[in-house]
This record gives C-alpha cells, structure tokens and sequence, in this order.
C-alpha cells in the first residue's frame, strides 16, 4: 500500500510542478530588433492510472487524464498523447491530497 501511495504522490507532485513552456524570440532581420515574442507552446500532461479515485466511492479504472497549460481538458480510457506531451503513469492518482469533501 506504501508504494501505490508514494507513486500517486510522485503522480501529483509532477502535475503540480509541470513543466515550463518555453518562449521563443524571433529577430526581424533589422538592425537587431526584435520581434515581439511568440506564443509559447502548449504545455500537455498525460496522466494514465490504473485507478484513478474522483471522489470517495467513486473510482475510474483504466483512465487518463490530458491536462494542458494546467487545466483538465479530457478524461477517458483511450487518450492519446499529444505531440511533446509528458506521460506520467501510475497504479493510482487521487483528485487531491487535502479533504475537499
């Protein structure tokens, strides 16, 4: 029971940290002036958990999670990873670790 808890806390600790997008500086070819910046790219996360607990008493087995720049965008058994996406996997991820109920 320890481990599966460790790995929903490396699951959540990842999802917490995310990832830096990184933001790109074009030069317009004059006199070293630069473009305004680009915008950066999506940041994708690819949570797939064998059990994902929603809520007590409520559990999704097989389900992923794809979050971009930080929100949830879809859940489902058969999500794809986006391009660039990091994939995290784990034997459960819980919705929370503080008492939201």
């Amino acid at each position: 029971m320890a481990s599966g808890l460790a790995t929903a806390g490396l699951v959540m600790a990842a999802l917490a940290v995310g990832a830096p997008a990184a933001w790109a500086t074009v030069q317009d070819g004059e006199a070293g002036e630069a473009a305004a910046p680009a915008a950066p790219a999506p940041v994708h996360v690819l949570v797939r958990a064998e059990r994902l607990i929603v809520r007590p008493g409520e559990t999704r087995e097989n389900t992923s999670v794809l979050i971009t720049d930080g929100r949830i965008v879809a859940i489902g058994p058969e999500l794809a990873a986006p391009e660039g996406a990091t994939v995290v996997e784990g034997p459960v991820v819980c919705a929370g670790f503080i008492d939201p109920w």
